[in-house]
């Protein structure tokens, strides 16, 4: 396997971890809101409109997912577009460390973490020419299964263990979000922070050995 391919897979776990530690932070600490998953958010709007009431901290979360979406598409059609995204992801994510725990803060928090979900799950969607979700997992779950039926018929094709992965990598950043939390509460975004930085460098070396690999061929 190609260095690059490699460090796609390391990267996309790197993302799916980002993922549910995102959600499990904004769940627990930030006013039991979602990051990124918005049908969760949704839901409980349509609920709060159902016993009569208008609560705007479960739609402006859904509105910013829909903006980050918005500004992923049009940063997509400029050169170095996924380097670009990564600097407003890893930007968006150290402004939230310093947001402190009041309402307001709260939710101005996801919104700025549901924008850099938005854009993570527009722009970040392929390894290795592969197609998953690395901001929640339902997709993943019915890819795993079809790539486990898929694996019985030709072993050779390992798409399940892949999709297993990227579920245990979810499921890993929640738990790793609730552990960290314990001890440093708000400020366990900046484990987020970390990771896209780290995320940043690897897609730099990716882009660097893609190059190489043009330039022999």
């Amino acid at each position: 396997m190609k260095k690059s391919n490699i460090l796609e897979y390391v990267i996309a776990f790197l993302f799916t971890f980002a993922g549910g530690f995102c959600d499990a932070y904004t769940l627990i600490y930030r006013m039991g809101l979602f990051a990124n998953m918005q049908t969760g958010n949704l839901v409980k709007f349509c609920i709060s409109l159902a016993d009569g009431s208008f609560e705007p901290i479960y739609f402006l979360p859904f509105i910013c997912f829909l903006l980050g979406c918005l500004i992923a598409i049009l940063v997509n059609k400029k050169k170095s577009h996924n380097i670009i995204l990564l600097i407003v992801m890893l930007a968006l994510t150290i402004g939230c460390i310093f947001m402190p725990s009041t309402d307001t803060w709260n939710v101005a928090c996801v919104c700025l973490l549901s924008v850099t979900g938005a854009i993570q799950f527009e722009a970040f969607h392929q390894c290795a020419k592969t197609t998953y979700t690395s901001t929640m997992c339902t997709n993943n779950m019915r890819l795993l299964m079809k790539s486990t039926v898929e694996f019985a018929s030709d072993t050779k094709n390992k798409r399940v263990f892949f999709f297993l992965g990227i579920i245990l990598s979810f499921s890993l950043g929640a738990v790793i979000s609730a552990l960290i939390g314990k001890a440093i509460n708000i400020y366990s975004i900046s484990i987020v922070s970390g990771i896209y930085l780290i995320i940043l460098i690897l897609l730099i070396i990716v882009i660097n050995c893609e190059k190489s690999a043009i330039k022999k061929s």
